[in-house]
């Protein structure tokens, strides 16, 4: 009768074993694209959702608002044509479209708009990587964009190295299309300028 008992036993013990083994799911190897707006509504609600390395995919369609990117993942328009971001202006003075506070960033296929700058000198950027304050900002990718600026600068990147600003169509009315500060080792080719002061 005890054999059989710890038989019974023996047995209810791997079954139990073999179905937690089997509810066990593996930690995610590889990275994951998120669609906006089918899986986020905002782009800032997908970048926030991300996990380092992922894809964030945006439909074409018309968004409005500013972008904190805070970890290493890229940032895919469907089209520079038609995926479009409109910057709107709060009460602050300073407004940045896409703030990057992070490495190994990607941002392309966005066509992005500035409002108009209520005068010259206005601080109004589309796209700043900015590497101060001990944030590291550095190997990040800037391409295939179309950036209309209507404030300060266009593009600036901060205390970062190794950047790459490629293939991107910039127009700036009151300051520059590309800025640099403290950066190096960057590569800046093949981009239409136009409108820099």
């Amino acid at each position: 009768m005890r054999r059989l008992c710890s038989r019974v036993a023996l047995a209810l013990l791997l079954v139990c074993t073999l179905t937690l083994a089997f509810r066990i799911q593996p930690g995610r190897s590889s990275p994951a694209t998120i669609t906006v707006p089918d899986d986020y509504p905002t782009i800032q609600a997908a970048i926030d959702a991300a996990s380092p390395g992922d894809t964030v995919f945006v439909r074409a369609g018309t968004y409005n608002g500013s972008i904190h990117i805070d970890k290493p993942l890229t940032l895919e328009g469907e089209s520079s044509q038609n995926t479009i971001l409109r910057i709107q202006r709060p009460t602050q003075y300073y407004l940045i479209g896409f703030h990057v506070n992070a490495s190994n960033v990607t941002v392309s296929g966005f066509h992005m708009i500035s409002p108009v700058a209520a005068s010259k000198g206005d601080d109004v950027m589309l796209i700043v990587v900015d590497g101060r304050g001990g944030v590291t900002s550095d190997n990040c990718a800037i391409k295939d964009n179309v950036l209309e600026e209507y404030g300060t600068d266009a593009l600036t990147l901060m205390g970062s190295r190794g950047d790459e600003v490629v293939g991107n169509v910039i127009s700036s009315q009151h300051g520059s299309c590309t800025l640099l500060m403290s950066s190096s080792n960057c590569l800046i080719r093949n981009n239409s300028l136009s409108g820099s002061e």
